[in-house]
C-alpha cells in the first residue's frame, strides 16, 4: 500500500514537472525559472533528484527511475 501511494506521488511530480514547462521560441523554461537551451542534454531542474532531457519538441522527466514524457 505505502509503495502504491509513493508511486502514485512521484507520477504526480513528474506530472506537475512537465506541465510546468513551458517554450519560448528556442528555450524551455521552468516555472521557477531555471532556462535551459536546446537541443538533447540532460538538464537538473529545480525539483530535487529531477532531471529532464530535451530532444526536439519531445521532453522527458526524469524521477528517480521512473520517467514520463511531454511533447511541447
Amino acid at each position: 500500500m505505502k509503495r502504491l501511494l509513493l508511486e502514485q506521488l512521484i507520477q504526480d511530480q513528474l506530472y506537475l514537472a512537465c506541465h510546468n514547462l513551458v517554450t519560448f521560441g528556442t528555450k524551455l523554461t521552468i516555472e521557477q525559472g531555471t532556462k535551459l537551451q536546446r537541443p538533447s542534454r540532460l538538464f537538473f531542474t529545480p525539483y530535487e533528484n529531477n532531471k529532464i532531457a530535451v530532444e526536439g519538441s519531445a521532453v522527458t522527466v526524469f524521477y528517480g527511475r521512473l520517467n514520463k514524457n511531454c511533447h511541447i
